[in-house]
Parts: C-alpha cells; structure tokens; sequence
C-alpha cells in the first residue's frame, strides 16, 4: 500500500473518494498476486510496531524456508 501522508483536499468527501478509489486498485492488484500466487500480508499499522516486525519477520523466514525446502 501507498501512504499519501501529504494530500491536500478541499472537503473531506474529496478524501473520503480518493482512499475508495486507492483501496480498489489494490484490490485489483491483489487479485493479480492472488492468481499467480504471490504471497500477500497485511499489516494494520495501528498495531504495536514492534508486533508488526515480529510478524514481517516471522512471514519473511517461513518464504525462505519453503524456498529452501524446494
């Protein structure tokens, strides 16, 4: 996902329609990794930062060992 911490809109709809049309072609461009089964995480960044390395960390390990188990 795209952060875009430096939007400037005039009402908040403006906002509100601009993160609906991000989230769609992320949408879309899951559907893509999906079909060629390309691993895909999600991380809330409201979570607890150091949780949210513990599970990259822990996703990062398990590819490298199925990798190397091929």
């Amino acid at each position: 996902s795209i952060l875009h911490p430096h939007h400037r809109f005039t009402a908040f709809e403006d906002l509100v329609d601009y993160q609906k049309k991000n989230i769609e072609r992320l949408e879309k461009q899951m559907d893509v990794f999906k079909k060629f089964d390309i691993p895909i995480f999600k991380i809330n960044t409201a979570d607890d930062l150091r949780e949210n390395a513990i599970k990259v960390n822990e996703i990062i390990n398990s590819l490298l060992e199925e990798k190397q188990s091929k």
